[in-house]
């Protein structure tokens, strides 16, 4: 699998300018270390190009199909109908830029440092009348009967994102889905939330799972404004996912999207 995401991600241009450029930069190197047979030359970059000069060492055809790959690269007319071996050492790819992705995360994991910086107590508290929330986006759409607000609140969170909703009497927000999983903490109003084909009823208390990728959506069925804090992970899968990640999270459809 981590062939097939990278290959995809590769050829949807999905990556970033700077991981795409490693790898391009990596391919120049390992054609110049095989030509040379200087395996030294790829010190510094990805264990993916040591693995592959291993291999092409190994036999001429390994060497040809080796070489094969490093061009395709370069002149981007690369030929994936590769052997299952090099599927597994190109896949390693995924694994790299994944890591690379979130390890300052992993680094203050496991550094057992506390991260509480701030001496004012405000860093560490806030509420719905928070003069410090910024409004993240709002859409309105008189057709779909969509109407709703997104406030982020002021903290320094690098996993958690948690955002105010706000949905006004006999509104929704809009049926949509994205990668991050996010729980939902109903605070005023009652209603229901849409997952996929299930409905739940929901008041001022509920607490929600959404899963990844789910359809969802929230409806205010009650007589007043329905507020929920919506905690996701977004600052991990925000990283994590590969390709526009704003693109895939809202069905823009007829919903009269103001940007971010």
């Amino acid at each position: 699998m981590q062939f097939d995401f990278f290959i995809k991600a590769w050829l949807a241009n999905a990556l970033s300018e700077s991981e795409r450029q490693n790898i391009v930069d990596g391919f120049v190197m390992l054609t110049i270390a095989i030509a040379n047979k200087q395996p030294e030359i790829l010190r510094g970059t990805s264990l993916v190009f040591s693995g592959l000069y291993l291999y092409a060492i190994q036999s001429e055809r390994k060497l040809k199909d080796v070489i094969a790959l490093a061009n395709g690269f370069l002149s981007e007319q690369v030929d994936f109908t590769v052997t299952v071996e090099l599927r597994e050492l190109v896949g390693q790819f995924w694994a790299d830029i994944q890591y690379k992705r979130v390890e300052h995360l992993i680094e203050k994991i496991n550094s057992k440092n506390s991260l509480a910086k701030f001496i004012d107590h405000t860093a560490y508290a806030s509420s719905l009348s928070d003069s410090r929330a910024s409004r993240l986006y709002e859409n309105k759409s008189e057709k779909l009967n969509v109407e709703f607000s997104v406030d982020t609140l002021p903290f320094p969170l690098e996993v958690l994102d948690p955002r105010i909703v706000r949905i006004p009497v006999g509104r929704s927000n809009e049926l949509h889905k994205h990668a991050h999983e996010t729980i939902f903490v109903f605070m005023q109003g009652r209603g229901s939330v849409k997952i996929d084909e299930l409905s739940i009823r929901v008041h001022a208390g509920s607490l929600i799972f959404i899963p990844r990728w789910c359809m969802h959506q929230s409806i205010n069925e009650g007589e007043t404004e329905m507020i929920l804090l919506a905690v996701a992970d977004y600052g991990l899968t925000g990283k994590s996912f590969v390709g526009n990640y704003l693109k895939s999270a809202r069905l823009k459809r007829d919903v009269e999207q103001q940007p971010n």
